[in-house]
């Protein structure tokens, strides 16, 4: 759009926004404040506490380390062996896991 001799784009009307953690920029209108400080949405997230899976008991995901089949580890060994009856590999639930059938 051109208004006499200056030129103007979208960009003139919309406000830039570093990530202070990881670096992410986006731009807002100018007229909007950033509300979050500055974290991009990937750095507000926070893991997981629970997921719903469709059983009676909702999957407890693991938060710490996993081996290369994405099991969970504690240490060197496989925290709580066994099939997930949920489907979900990193899940921690105790009522989930079939410890009968291979992983």
């Amino acid at each position: 759009m051109s208004v006499g001799r200056v030129s103007l784009s979208f960009i003139d009307f919309m406000q830039k926004v570093v990530c202070d953690r990881c670096g992410f920029v986006w731009f807002v209108g100018d007229g909007q404040r950033v509300r979050f400080g500055v974290l991009c949405v990937g750095c507000r997230m926070r893991p997981a506490k629970t997921v719903r899976s469709g059983l009676e008991s909702p999957c407890r995901p693991w938060h710490g380390s996993f081996n290369e089949l994405d099991e969970p580890v504690l240490g060197d060994a496989v925290f709580l062996p066994g099939r997930r009856v949920c489907g979900h590999s990193d899940c921690v639930e105790v009522s989930h896991i079939d410890v009968g059938g291979a992983c």
